[in-house]
């Protein structure tokens, strides 16, 4: 997925999932895995099947974060939320721009001067909220820093998954280099908490992750193969061991950049390594263990393994028409029961134009779904230069503008 910021003789793409590679920033899809959802749902080997969750959008006229105007988040993409006794705490994708003596995640419009768009990078926000998710409150600076010159994440940092293991958490990432744009790697920073309270520790007391100096799963260049790019992380943590599942994609010119001539993406797929609680590796999967899907996150409750995923697009820009499935495991590695869960509403309404990363909170008898959602109006709203008071930005296409938010759906977990 490719995110374009277009500003005064400057363009961003922010990538999360290098599936447009006809130019830079055109948003023109790959091939690979089309078709993928249409996959027939089936019964697992030993019988297991997994219960039916019903997902109604909560609310159903509006996403419950918006992007793009004064005071809000310049993107909120590929969100993470993590629940305790505090509340909900969301981490996300965003731009941060400078603004004075740091970075901000909003792009000020109408007093864009106070944020110095030419100046940014990307990274991930925080919010919070303690009434599941409905409103939420933000930090202006980002979890970790961005940007600098590390030689591997200085690009953009993205698709964050958050474990707390003790007094600590980890924030596991996905990472990319000016060098080498679109070749993910994962990194995996800390941060302790202090006081026991994560909100307290984020957002009072301003605490960042500390930012790794090389990744913690490193991609391999040698032959092509799943591991050319390893990225989108989502984490289990389960009898004292850590399961780091991970999307793999491989190219024919595992040791080259996106764009150059002869590269092609040559497939995807869903791995999953096995960690223990100090890092060692114990596991490894050789092949996919899931295709066609982007963006998962697993989670382990009801004695199974549920896999919440992004629909692969069948054509057009930008993840036009993308869906929210689901499937489920007994293991972690044997996946079935493959349905959708979560569709657009009507062109005109604030996910009309698809949707994609979901996650999942998981909050008593309730399974509280988050995900990206993009609108589409006409005329393009995509130069900071000429925002006008009361406008956002978005992402121009042609003669439209795409806007990202995160909508909210509610199952009912039933006995």
């Amino acid at each position: 997925m490719e995110r374009l910021i277009k500003k005064p003789g400057l363009s961003i793409c922010v990538c999360a999932f290098c599936l447009y590679l006809a130019s830079s920033c055109s948003h023109s899809e790959s091939k690979i895995g089309a078709g993928k959802d249409k996959i027939v749902p089936r019964d697992f080997k030993n019988g297991h099947k997994a219960r039916s969750l019903t997902f109604i959008k909560t609310p159903g006229d509006r996403a419950v974060i918006r992007t793009g105007g004064a005071n809000l988040p310049t993107t909120s993409w590929d969100p993470y939320i993590h629940v305790d006794a505090e509340g909900y705490h969301i981490f996300f994708t965003s731009i941060f721009c400078k603004d004075g003596e740091g970075y901000n995640f909003s792009l000020h419009p109408g007093n864009q001067g106070t944020c110095k768009i030419a100046d940014n990078f990307g990274s991930i926000a925080y919010g919070f909220s303690n009434d599941k998710g409905l409103t939420w409150e933000f930090r202006k600076s980002p979890v970790t820093d961005g940007g600098g010159n590390t030689g591997w994440d200085d690009h953009a940092i993205e698709t964050a998954h958050v474990a707390r293991i003790g007094d600590k958490l980890h924030l596991f990432y996905s990472g990319t280099s000016m060098a080498m744009k679109s070749r993910y790697q994962i990194g995996k920073g800390e941060l302790e908490i202090e006081d026991n309270s994560i909100y307290k520790t984020l957002m009072t007391k301003d605490r960042k992750f500390s930012r790794p100096p090389k990744p913690f799963l490193a991609r391999q260049d040698k032959v092509s193969a799943l591991g050319n790019n390893i990225q989108e992380p989502s984490v289990v943590v389960k009898d004292d061991r850590l399961e780091l599942f991970w999307i793999g994609l491989s190219w024919k010119l595992p040791d080259k950049p996106e764009g150059v001539p002869g590269q092609k993406l040559t497939g995807i797929g869903l791995m999953r390594n096995v960690y223990d609680l100090n890092f060692n590796l114990l596991e490894e999967t050789e092949k996919s263990i899931a295709n066609g899907v982007n963006i998962t996150e697993v989670k382990y409750f009801d004695n199974q393994y549920y896999m919440f995923f992004g629909t692969m697009p069948l054509g057009g820009a930008f993840h036009k028409g993308e869906k929210i499935g689901i499937m489920s495991s007994p293991d972690g590695l044997d996946w079935g029961g493959r349905r959708v869960i979560l569709k657009s509403g009507p062109r005109d309404s604030y996910d009309g134009w698809g949707m994609f990363g979901p996650t999942v909170a998981l909050d008593g008898k309730d399974l509280v779904l988050f995900v990206t959602t993009l609108s589409v109006e006409k005329g393009r709203v995509d130069d900071v230069s000429n925002l006008k008071p009361g406008e956002r930005i978005g992402i121009g296409l042609v003669n439209k503008t795409i806007y990202g938010g995160i909508g909210r759906a509610i199952a009912r977990f039933s006995d």
